[in-house]
Formats: structure tokens, C-alpha cells, sequence
């Protein structure tokens, strides 16, 4: 008798690898997020989330997300190097993000900080372990 609908978004993005040695990589991505109305099916949602506000309200709803990541390394041994940017104007949270990333064999630990300028997540610490296979 209650609904608790998922939140619903979308995103688009675009990835640009500027360097593609042997052991050294670079790479540069850009990330757009849109949050949908959550009260109806995907498709109708999108539609009604540029309908329901004004066009200048409906894109200051959009974050945009900016990120980098040096490697060292090849494929199943490497040692990466992180930093981003995600500017949310509506939510008043314009965060920065450094990390590390170290992957031997099928083992991957990756560590981020965030900075949040006086935000809730303001250094928070994130680690997540992987076992690639």
C-alpha cells in the first residue's frame, strides 16, 4: 500500500585516455548526472524532469563530475594515482577526491579521500579491496 520507489538518474560521460605507454597511462573523464522524477516508469521520468521547474532551475539540478588518473604499471600489476572534482550547485557541495589505487595479480586496494569543505562528508576515507578474476 506504500511505495518506496528507487531513485531514479541519469548519467552520460565521456573518457579521453591522453597517454597510452607501455608502463605510464593517463587518463581524463567527465561525467554528467541528471536526477529523474521518481513516479512513474524511466521513460515517462525523463520526459517530466525537464518539465517540472524551470529551464534554469532543471540545469542547475545537473552535477558535473571531473577526474584523472596517472598509472604506472601494466594491466595485472600497477600503481595509480587519482584526483577529481564534483560540483553539485543545487546541493551547495563542491567536493575535491584524491586517491590510490595499487593492483597485484588478482588483488586491487583502492583508497579515496574526500574533502568536502564543511560537508557531511567532509574527510571521509573510502577503501575498497578487489579480487579480479
Amino acid at each position: 500500500s506504500q511505495a518506496d520507489p528507487l531513485p531514479q538518474h541519469i548519467v552520460v560521460g565521456l573518457a579521453y585516455e591522453a597517454l597510452d605507454g607501455e608502463f605510464n597511462d593517463l587518463l581524463f573523464s567527465l561525467d554528467i548526472y541528471k536526477p529523474l522524477i521518481a513516479d512513474g516508469t524511466f521513460v515517462s521520468n525523463l520526459f517530466k524532469a525537464w518539465a517540472d521547474e524551470s529551464l534554469g532551475d532543471e540545469f542547475n539540478e545537473i552535477d558535473i563530475h571531473l577526474g584523472g588518473e596517472y598509472r604506472y604499471g601494466q594491466e595485472d600489476a600497477f600503481f595509480a594515482m587519482r584526483g577529481g572534482r564534483s560540483m553539485d550547485d543545487d546541493g551547495d557541495l563542491n567536493l575535491w577526491t584524491a586517491g590510490i589505487g595499487l593492483r597485484y595479480n588478482i588483488f586491487q586496494l583502492d583508497v579515496a579521500y574526500i574533502i568536502g569543505d564543511g560537508t557531511p562528508v567532509d574527510d571521509n576515507t573510502r577503501f575498497s579491496l578487489n579480487l579480479i578474476f
